[in-house]
């Protein structure tokens, strides 16, 4: 009889064990320090978020862990507004809002119109904005989780927007060769006022508001270089309040020949910026030559991040950091305190799990296995 009793607790004890592994609440060890938005790749539903904690502890597809069910088709960006996050679905038409402790899901944001949402920015306490790649902007109620209106910016002439930021009561949203701005009480296609930087945005790269309360996006145009095409990138910089641009910075790539080896030759396909949260520098990937070979004319390079002194509006000579080893950058972040910086590496872009690379400022280096197709690293400080 004893052995009996002796045997049922054990057996308690293995049930309850796999209770708590199996449950809703996923046990990371600490904190979370780290968000990264996974794509998932169209057309499949895998889109994730994938939670690193202070410690390193991961914890791969969180949303689904939590709520039993996939998260949705193409993850674009995460935002946090009055202590919620709001995760857009581009290939969904919709917007997960999530608690940022638990990872539970807390509403949906439907469309009942065509529109692929991309970022968010709140414009009250009540109502936020998002972009979309349908020519439109999308007004939400983010207590009530609906949508309360789709906003027409095709006469605009900007094409459609995307990255957006909040300065004041004022909305700076890219374009395709403007900024767009809005009032925040008055987005709508009458209210529109556009900042003319004369070359194509790079719309996806992050807008900087820097420690002078002056607004940094990242422009480019093709040149030739040994046959091919390479974009040229321009660091602009926005008065927010007068609505014009006061400085442009434009390092000038080097040609890929053998008297440049440690110079920046280029640029990678897709351009990021970042700052940290002292945001008196601006952190910025260029392709860095390495190597030549003399009989072949080709050229060996890796990423590097430069930063610009946003007082000085130059870029330093040397590297912050040089990044080799990586598959293909498809986003970046810098952490707050700008020691490290964590690139998303989608490897050859096949639709395999990619990684977050950490590349710290002393040389130690750092990979966590994350989703399909990273593309956005987010850090929880700057939740509040």
């Amino acid at each position: 009889m004893k052995k009996l009793f002796l045997l049922l607790l054990l057996s308690a004890g293995i049930l309850a064990s796999c209770s708590k592994d199996d449950s809703p609440n996923p046990d990371l060890e600490g904190d979370v320090k780290m968000i990264v938005v996974n794509e998932g790749g169209m057309g499949n539903g895998f889109g994730a978020l994938t939670a690193i904690t202070y410690d390193g502890t991961s914890k791969e597809d969180i949303f689904r862990d939590v709520n039993g069910r996939p998260m949705g088709d193409v993850a674009q960006s995460i935002t946090c507004i009055n202590g919620k996050y709001f995760v857009t679905m581009n290939n969904s038409r919709k917007i997960e809002v999530v608690e940022p402790k638990t990872f539970k899901s807390l509403g949906t944001i439907t469309y009942e119109k065509d529109g692929k949402p991309r970022f968010v920015v709140a414009i009250s306490e009540d109502q936020a904005i998002v972009s979309d790649l349908n020519s439109q902007l999308v007004r939400i109620d983010i207590n009530n989780y609906q949508v309360l209106e789709y906003i027409d910016i095709t006469p605009i002439g900007a094409g459609s927007l995307e990255k957006m930021i909040r300065i004041g009561n004022k909305i700076f949203c890219a374009g395709d060769h403007a900024v767009v701005v809005f009032d925040v009480n008055n987005v709508t296609k009458e209210g529109a006022r556009t900042i003319d930087l004369g070359e194509s945005i790079m719309k996806t790269a992050k807008p900087i508001l820097d420690k002078n309360g002056k607004l940094w996006m990242m422009t480019y145009q093709e040149i030739p270089d040994n046959y091919e095409s390479v974009a040229q990138i321009t660091l602009q910089c926005i008065n927010p309040d007068t609505e014009t641009v006061e400085r442009t910075v434009a390092p000038q790539a080097a040609a890929t020949t053998a008297e440049n080896i440690g110079k920046m030759v280029g640029f990678p396909h897709y351009n990021r910026m970042d700052t940290d949260r002292s945001r008196s520098k601006i952190y910025v990937p260029f392709n860095q030559m390495v190597a030549y070979s003399d009989w072949s004319g080709t050229a060996t390079t890796y990423l590097a991040i430069y930063t610009l002194d946003v007082d000085k509006a130059a870029f330093d000579v040397e590297p912050f950091r040089q990044l080799p080893g990586l598959g293909m950058m498809y986003g970046m972040g810098i952490d707050p305190d700008g020691q490290s910086v964590y690139i998303c590496d989608c490897l050859d872009y096949s639709r395999q799990r990619g990684y977050l690379r950490e590349y710290k400022a002393d040389g130690q280096e750092t990979s966590y296995r994350v989703g399909i197709y990273p593309r956005m690293v987010y850090f929880t400080e700057y939740d509040n």
